[in-house]
């Protein structure tokens, strides 16, 4: 891969985990993902923010802008996968530091 995919790959994964830790802090409450459609509000705006995103990617003045380069197919499953790993890690610290807090609550 060239080094601007490759910038534009790390780009793409800190927005994408990003938008997901969004959903990450709706379920520091304890459960391990909010049902996707509680909040309507968040998930327009996180799909908003995602298609813009996909216009600064693939879009000639978006490019420019950036200095980006639209991504290959092949880069969106790591993309993907590195953002799951980041939304699975941090849900579970919070279900880790939610939990130990109820814990020391409930034992006071």
């Amino acid at each position: 891969l060239s080094w601007p995919v490759v910038r534009t790959m790390v780009f793409t994964t800190l927005v994408t985990v990003q938008l997901a830790h969004a959903y990450s802090i709706r379920a520091r409450s304890g459960r391990l993902v909010d049902s996707p459609g509680a909040n309507r509000l968040l998930v327009a705006s996180v799909l908003g923010s995602f298609a813009l995103h996909l216009l600064v990617v693939y879009t000639p003045l978006g490019n420019s802008l950036f200095d980006v380069e639209g991504l290959p197919w092949e880069t969106w499953p790591v993309i993907a996968l590195l953002t799951a790993a980041s939304f699975a890690t941090v849900t579970l610290l919070n279900r880790w530091t939610v939990g130990s807090a109820t814990r020391r609550t409930v034992s006071r």
